[in-house]
């Protein structure tokens, strides 16, 4: 090709040069075949084209493998669920709906007449039982019940009311007492009755609406949703949804200007009631004074409240014709 950069008086070499550099290539060499350059593409894009898709398969194998674990979470806890029934899962809310009712103006003591038979009395008291302790005003809203619950626990009463004490002195109440303050194998003739506060922390986790956010969860939040079952008492809450009765009582506001005691004891009415959620009807009502201003000083200062409680069953006992001591 000729240029107007080359002139008669340049070697032919240096001609050659110039005219190469317009050209594109190098003097004497012959110009690649497109096979060739497409091939050398190709090999240049090959171990782009690798790391590519090794991060798409890399990606793809960890959604597969956490849909793995979020399907094993709800396989998990739907062992616990499909035990449960429809009444079952309803059992909070309808527990929570006759407290909020009957925690109001008192309605009189009641027995149902059923239950004045002493067998009858002990094969409805056998029945699996949840338990609910706390003061009155708690026991107003469902927030109130929830607080009442978690410091609700199978406590003397529990204990005195299906394991009473041979006598009724201050020193066999207060053994009793202790007893229930340590718990164990104390509280095994009481092991039908469980804490309704299980059912309370558990029974969102039988939801559909958990499942839904277990399937949207990511990897964080999936293991903060596997801690939370790891923690819930499903077992007994189980036990607690499945219940045929509902136990409860319900301390009325301090009486008087008399001292209240370091645990809490003070002259006061208490109400208990037990429903049966089977029929929603109520076994029995009643309302009743403890004051610990009769147990000696040295007792009264740690465990007043245990033995009021024990007292307490006893006299309830009593009102339903249970033998006493």
């Amino acid at each position: 090709m000729a240029t107007f950069l080359t002139t008669r008086k340049m070697s032919p070499a240096l001609a050659a040069r110039v005219e190469a550099s317009v050209r594109g290539r190098p003097a004497g060499q012959n110009r690649a075949s497109p096979k060739l350059v497409l091939l050398l593409r190709v090999l240049a894009l090959g171990p782009v084209v690798t790391v590519v898709v090794g991060v798409v398969l890399m990606v793809r194998a960890r959604g597969r493998a956490l849909d793995g674990e979020r399907a094993a979470l709800v396989a998990e806890v739907r062992s616990y669920s499909a035990r449960l029934g429809d009444k079952d899962r309803g059992m909070v809310p309808r527990v929570e709906a006759w407290v909020l009712a009957h925690a109001g103006d008192y309605e009189g003591d009641y027995v149902a007449p059923e239950l004045r038979d002493a067998r009858a009395l002990a094969a409805a008291m056998a029945r699996p039982t949840a338990y609910l302790r706390g003061p009155i005003e708690s026991f107003q809203s469902s927030a109130g019940i929830a607080s009442a619950a978690e410091s609700s626990y199978r406590d003397a009463f529990v204990l005195c009311l299906f394991d009473p004490p041979a006598t009724r002195t201050e020193k066999a109440l207060l053994r009793a007492a202790a007893a229930a303050f340590v718990g164990g194998k104390h509280l095994e003739t009481a092991s039908q009755v469980e804490r309704f506060h299980s059912a309370l922390v558990a029974a969102p986790f039988f939801e559909p609406a958990w499942e839904e956010e277990v399937r949207a969860a990511d990897r964080a939040a999936l293991g903060r949703l596997r801690l939370a079952v790891k923690r819930a008492p499903l077992e007994e809450a189980l036990r607690v949804l499945r219940a045929s009765l509902l136990l409860t009582v319900m301390d009325e506001p301090k009486e008087g200007d008399g001292p209240t005691e370091v645990d809490g004891a003070c002259r006061h009415l208490v109400r208990v009631a037990a429903v049966d959620l089977e029929t929603e009807e109520l076994l029995f009502r009643q309302r009743k004074l403890v004051d610990p201003a009769w147990i000696s000083s040295d007792v009264r200062l740690e465990y007043a409240h245990g033995i009021n409680s024990c007292e307490l069953a006893l006299e309830l006992r009593a009102a339903l014709g249970a033998a006493t001591p």
